[in-house]
């Protein structure tokens, strides 16, 4: 049986080494065929940032999240955020643990945020208490892909836990 108290010196070791990849090699991070340096050529951004068109078409019908709040769960660099906000309308909370993660996809935001988007992302670093972390916001959809297997597994059970505690009535996942 695992506490939100017991988890954290898990939690925190954690945060520590993706806020270290984060500040230092971001792109490698969540690419590992990329050079361990803070910035990649604008070519292999763009092809980044357009793989996460093509994963999100492959996951939910556009029709079934325009104008609908998402929650990107370990969203790094913001891939798959921009995405549900530029292709599907979506508002997306973009929620990682490294706080340089996000800091790169904010600053990258603005220059992938399509003209004609109707969606928007917000940015929030996560701790183990994520429904704390959230508020009293729920959401439609939430999704996480390439996340939970770099997490010890009391870490995946709690935040599975609260993923269902975070869905909004007749939302999935």
């Amino acid at each position: 049986n695992v506490s939100l108290v017991t988890i954290y010196p898990v939690f925190a070791a954690h945060q520590v080494e993706w806020n270290i990849m984060g500040k230092t090699m971001p792109w490698w991070s969540v690419l590992s065929r990329e050079a361990k340096t803070t910035d990649i050529s604008p070519a292999n951004k763009a092809e980044f940032y357009r793989s996460g068109s093509r994963h999100i078409s492959e996951v939910k019908p556009a029709n079934e999240l325009a104008g609908k709040r998402v929650l990107d769960f370990g969203c790094g660099l913001g891939r798959l955020a921009f995405a549900f906000a530029n292709d599907l309308g979506a508002s997306v909370t973009c929620v990682d643990q490294s706080v340089h993660h996000l800091k790169v996809a904010e600053a990258e935001w603005p220059g992938q945020r399509s003209t004609a988007t109707k969606g928007d992302v917000e940015f929030v670093v996560s701790s183990p208490d994520l429904l704390a972390n959230m508020g009293a916001r729920r959401f439609d959809f939430i999704h996480s892909v390439i996340v939970l297997q770099h997490m010890v597994p009391a870490l995946q059970v709690i935040y599975l836990e609260q993923f269902c505690d975070l869905l909004a009535d007749g939302g999935t996942g």
